[in-house]
C-alpha cells in the first residue's frame, strides 16, 4: 500500500521540482534542485472491510520521501507506525498481517515525466495517470494511480489519490497473513484494501536527506512498540513436551535480540504461559523453565545477561478460556515486557 503511494508522490515531486524555479517558464532542465517529502502535512491510510459490512481506517504516521534532480522519486513507509487508535488491534495488524518483524518498510519508487512537470507549472493543478512500483512484505509489483497534483504558496506541491487504489493481499504474499489476523480478530475480512493519500513536497535547498530503513538507535517509544510485535502469541514454540526452544522460534528470537540491541538501556523480562491442563506445580515448573531457556537463548544469540531476566507464571494469566485445544494452544506462550526502556 506504502509503495503505491510512494509512487503517486514521486510524479508529485517532479512537480514540485519544476513549479520551484521562481515562476520561470519550463527549462530544459526543470529540476534544479531536490524535494523532500513533509511527513507533518501528509496523510497516508488504508480500509479493512469486514464480512458484515463494517470497515475501519487504518492511518500510517511515519514515513519519509525525496525527489532527486534527476526526476526519481523514492517514498518509504515504516509499517510499524500503523495506528488504528487501539493498541492490540496495533500489533495484531503490524505483526500478524505485516510481519513488520521481517518487512519494516513499504517503498514506492516512481520516475516524473518532464511534460507533466511543465503541464503542471503552466495549470497549477494537474491530474495525472501516475505509473509506480510498490515493494510491500517482500515482493514488488508495478501499479499505477490517478493523483491530483496541485501547487500552493511557498512552491509546496501536493500530490492526492483521487480515488482509493485498490491492493490486493495475494499480490504481496500477504493472504498467509490475512488468514492469522481473521484468525485473532473477529470474522472474514476482504482481501482487498483500498488505500488513499496525500503527499505534500518542500523544496530541498541543500544535500536531500538520505532514506534509511531505521536508525542505529531507536527511542524509548519505538523499542517499546516493537518488543510488543513481538510478544504476539504463538511466536516462540519449543520441542514437544520439553522446554527446549524449537529451531522454528530462531526468527522470531533473533528479532527480540535485534530489538534489545538496538534500544540504549533497554531491559527485557520473558514470561513463560502455559494452559490448565496438568498439575498446577508442574505447569508453573514449565512456564519457569521454558522462559529461562528462551532468556539463555537469547544470551547466546549475544545479548548481555543484564540485560534480560526470565519468570513464570504457569497457568495463573491465561489469555482465553482453556476449553479447547484451540484456546489451550493460545495460553501456551512467550511473552517478552520491558523492565527499562533506557
Amino acid at each position: 500500500m506504502v509503495n503505491i503511494v510512494a509512487r503517486c508522490v514521486r510524479s508529485l515531486c517532479f512537480l514540485g521540482l519544476f513549479v520551484s524555479m521562481d515562476g520561470a517558464p519550463a527549462l530544459a532542465d526543470p529540476l534544479q534542485s531536490g524535494w523532500a517529502l513533509d511527513a507533518g502535512a501528509s496523510e497516508v491510510s488504508f480500509e479493512s472491510t469486514y464480512s458484515n459490512g463494517s470497515s475501519e481506517s487504518h492511518a500510517f504516521r511515519a514515513y519519509r520521501g525525496v525527489i532527486d534532480r534527476s526526476g526519481a522519486a523514492v517514498v518509504k513507509l515504516r509499517l510499524a507506525s500503523l495506528d488504528t487508535q487501539n493498541d492490540l488491534r496495533d500489533v495484531r495488524l503490524r505483526y500478524l498481517f505485516f510481519e513488520t518483524f521481517k518487512f519494516p518498510e513499504a517503498t514506492i519508487r516512481a520516475q516524473i515525466v518532464r511534460d507533466d512537470l511543465i503541464a503542471l507549472d503552466e495549470r497549477r493543478a494537474l491530474t495525472i495517470k501516475l505509473p509506480f512500483s510498490l515493494e510491500l512484505h517482500g515482493k514488488t509489483k508495478d501499479l499505477s494511480a490517478e493523483v491530483l497534483a496541485t501547487v500552493g504558496e511557498g512552491k509546496v506541491v501536493s500530490v492526492r489519490s483521487v480515488a482509493p487504489i485498490i491492493i490486493q493481499a495475494e499480490d504481496f504474499g500477504l493472504s498467509p497473513g490475512l488468514s492469522r489476523l481473521q484468525d485473532a480478530y473477529y470474522g472474514e475480512i476482504q482481501p482487498a484494501f483500498p488505500v488513499s493519500f496525500n503527499f505534500v513536497f518542500r523544496p530541498y535547498e541543500t544535500d536531500l536527506p538520505v532514506l534509511v530503513t531505521s536508525s542505529s538507535k531507536a527511542t524509548p517509544e519505538v523499542c517499546a512498540t516493537r518488543l510488543t510485535e513481538a510478544s504476539t502469541s504463538g511466536q516462540v514454540s519449543f520441542q514437544k513436551g520439553s522446554y527446549e526452544v524449537a529451531e522454528t522460534s530462531r526468527p522470531t528470537l533473533e528479532r527480540v535480540a535485534t530489538i534489545v540491541d538496538e534500544c540504549d538501556g533497554l531491559t527485557i523480562t520473558v514470561e513463560g504461559h502455559t494452559d490448565s491442563v496438568g498439575a498446577e506445580r508442574a505447569n508453573q515448573a514449565l512456564s519457569e523453565r521454558r522462559a529461562e531457556s528462551v532468556a539463555k537463548y537469547l544470551v547466546k544469540l549475544g545479548l548481555p545477561e543484564s540485560r534480560v531476566s526470565a519468570r513464570g507464571r504457569g497457568e495463573a494469566a491465561p489469555i482465553a478460556p482453556n476449553d479447547t485445544a484451540e484456546n489451550r494452544a493460545k495460553n501456551r506462550r512467550i511473552e517478552f515486557h520491558v523492565d527499562r526502556a533506557g
